[in-house]
C-alpha cells in the first residue's frame, strides 16, 4: 500500500511495517480479520516506511537547520520559503493518498481518516510555524515553535505510513487464511479426485502466499525476521508436493497407521511454516515454545528419543511397503488387508509409500546427523562450498587443477598442503552429495566414491613429489 503513497500501482511490496508496529495486529473472528494497532508505537521496522518518510525528514531537517543571514541586515530567508513550500507539497500528497487508501479499504477507513486528519492538522501548524520562521530566521522562539511543529508532523506522517502498510499486512493475513482453509480441505479429502481438486487450489494459493512473503522478506529490516521468513518459505515450498504424495497414500490406505503418521508429519511441517509466516507478518517472535537443551546430557537424551521415534516410524513404513509388495506377489498378508483390484492401483500405492519412505527418511536422518555432530562439537559443513548450480562443481575442479599446477620452488609444506587438501575435500563433499542422491544408480555411486579416493591419493603423491623437489633444491 505504500506504493499508493508513492503514486505507483503495486500494493504488495510493503506488507511488513504494520505487522511490526504491533504485537497483535489481527484477530480472526469467523473468517473476518480485525486489525489491532498501537497508536503510540512508531517504531519503523521496514525499509519501505523509511524510504517513504526519508524525503520529508530531509526537507524538515534542512528547514530546521536553516540559519539566519550573517553580516547582513536582518531579513527574510528565500531558501526557507522554498523549503516550506516543499514540505507543504509533500504533506498534501500524503493527505491525498491517505484518503484514497481509506475509501478503498472500508475495514480501516475510520482509523485511516483519523490519521489523515492528524497529518492535516500538524501540517497546517507546521506550515504556519515555518512561514513565521522564514520571515524571521534569526528568532530563536520561532525556530523552537517550528521544531516542535516539525516533530508532531513527522510523528503524524509516520502513523499514516504505518497504518497504510497495515493494509498490506491485512491482505497477507487474508491470503494466509485462504491457505489454511485449503490445508483443512486437503486434510479432510476422502477420495483421490477430491484430494486432487483441493490440492490444485492449495498449490495456486500457496504460490501466491510464497510470492507475497518473498516481497515482505525483502522489506524487513530485522535480519532474524528475514531469516525466519526465508526458512518458512523454503519449508512450505519443499513440503507442498510431499504433502500431496503422503495424502494420496493415506486416502488410498486410511487403515494403515504408517500412512496416517506420514501424512500428519508433513501436514504439521506445512502448518508450522504457515504459522511462522503469520507470526512474522504480525511482528510476533517466532520459535516460541521450543525447548532449549542447556543442561548436561539434555541434547544427547533428546537425540536418543528422536532417534527411537525415527526407528519406530521407519519400521512401520517398511512393514507397510512389504505388505503391499507381498500382495503384489500373491502372498498372504493376514486378515484385514486391502484388496487392490483396479488397474495400476497396487503399483501406484507402492510408489507412494516408497517415495515417502525415501524422502522422509533421508530428511530426518540428515537432521539427526546434524544434531549429533553439533552435540559432539563436530563441524557440520559450515564454510564448505555448496556446488548446486549447473557447472559449479566442474568449475571448482578446473580451478583446483590450476592451483596444483605450480612451480615446485614455490611449494610450501605449511601453507600449500593444507590449502589444497581443504579445497579438494570441499569438492569431494559436493561429489558426495551427488553420490548420495536418491536418483544416483548404485554403480554410479560406487564409481564416484572410487574416483574421490583416487583423487585424494593422487594429490598426496603430487604433494610428496613437490616436497622432494624442494628438498633437492
Amino acid at each position: 500500500m505504500l506504493e499508493t503513497i508513492y503514486g505507483q500501482n503495486n500494493n504488495n511490496k510493503n506488507n511488513d511495517s504494520n505487522k511490526n508496529n504491533n504485537d497483535d495486529n489481527s484477530d480472526n473472528n469467523g473468517g473476518h480479520i480485525v486489525l489491532r494497532w498501537d497508536m503510540k508505537n512508531l517504531e519503523i521496522k521496514t525499509r519501505s516506511v523509511e524510504k517513504t518518510l526519508e524525503p520529508l525528514v530531509i526537507q524538515v531537517t534542512t528547514l530546521v537547520n536553516t540559519k539566519g543571514p550573517s553580516k547582513k541586515k536582518k531579513g527574510r530567508s528565500k531558501r526557507a520559503h522554498v523549503l516550506v513550500a516543499a514540505v507543504e507539497a509533500a504533506t498534501a500528497n500524503f493527505i491525498e493518498r491517505g484518503e484514497e487508501i481509506a475509501y478503498e479499504n472500508p475495514d480501516i477507513r475510520g482509523e485511516m481518516l483519523g490519521a489523515v486528519e492528524e497529518v492535516r492538522k500538524t501540517g497546517d501548524t507546521m506550515s504556519r510555524a515555518a512561514r513565521e520562521f522564514a520571515e524571521d530566521p534569526c528568532s530563536s522562539v520561532k525556530r523552537g515553535n517550528m521544531v516542535r511543529a516539525a516533530r508532531n508532523l513527522l510523528s503524524a506522517v509516520t502513523r499514516l505510513l504505518i497504518l497504510a502498510d497495515m493494509v498490506d499486512v491485512h491482505r497477507l493475513l487474508k491470503s494466509l487464511q485462504v491457505v489454511e482453509d485449503d490445508l483443512e480441505k486437503v486434510k479432510n479429502a476422502s477420495s483421490q479426485s477430491e484430494l486432487l481438486d483441493n490440492f490444485r487450489l492449495f498449490g495456486k494459493n500457496t504460490n501466491d502466499l510464497i510470492n507475497q512473503a518473498a516481497k515482505r522478506q525483502n522489506e524487513l529490516k530485522d535480519p532474524r525476521l528475514r531469516d525466519d521468513l526465508a526458512s518458512a518459505r523454503a519449508v512450505l515450498k519443499k513440503n507442498s508436493m510431499m504433502l500431496l504424495t503422503a495424502s494420496k497414500a493415506y486416502v488410498r490406505h486410511p487403515e494403515l497407521a504408517a500412512a496416517k503418521a506420514n501424512r500428519d508429519f508433513v501436514f504439521k511441517q506445512v502448518c508450522e511454516a504457515v504459522n511462522t509466516i503469520s507470526d512474522v507478518a504480525q511482528g510476533k517472535a517466532t520459535g516460541a515454545g521450543q525447548v532449549a537443551y542447556e543442561g548436561p546430557g539434555e541434547l544427547a537424551s533428546a537425540l536418543d528419543d528422536f532417534d527411537g521415534i525415527l526407528g519406530i516410524v521407519f519400521k512401520q513404513v517398511c512393514e507397510a511397503v512389504n505388505t503391499i509388495s507381498d500382495v503384489a506377489q500373491g502372498k498372504a498378508t493376514g486378515a484385514g488387508q486391502v484388496a487392490y483390484e483396479g488397474p495400476g492401483e497396487l503399483a501406484s500405492a507402492l510408489d507412494d509409500f516408497d517415495g515417502i519412505l525415501g524422502i522422509v527418511f533421508k530428511q530426518v536422518c540428515e537432521a539427526v546427523n546434524t544434531i549429533s555432530d553439533v552435540a559432539q562439537g563436530k563441524a557440520t559443513g559450515a564454510g564448505q562450498v555448496a556446488y548446486e548450480g549447473p557447472g559449479e562443481l566442474a568449475s571448482a575442479l578446473d580451478d583446483f587443477d590450476e592451483r596444483i599446477n605450480m612451480d615446485p620452488l614455490t611449494y610450501n609444506e605449511v601453507r600449500t598442503r593444507p590449502s589444497l587438501e581443504e579445497r579438494l575435500e570441499s569438492i569431494i563433499s559436493g561429489a558426495a552429495l551427488m553420490a548420495d542422491s536418491f536418483c544416483t544408480r548404485d554403480d554410479r555411486r560406487l564409481k564416484i566414491v572410487e574416483e574421490c579416493n583416487a583423487v585424494r591419493q593422487a594429490l598426496q603423491d603430487l604433494l610428496t613429489e613437490y616436497m622432494d623437489n624442494v628438498s633437492n633444491f
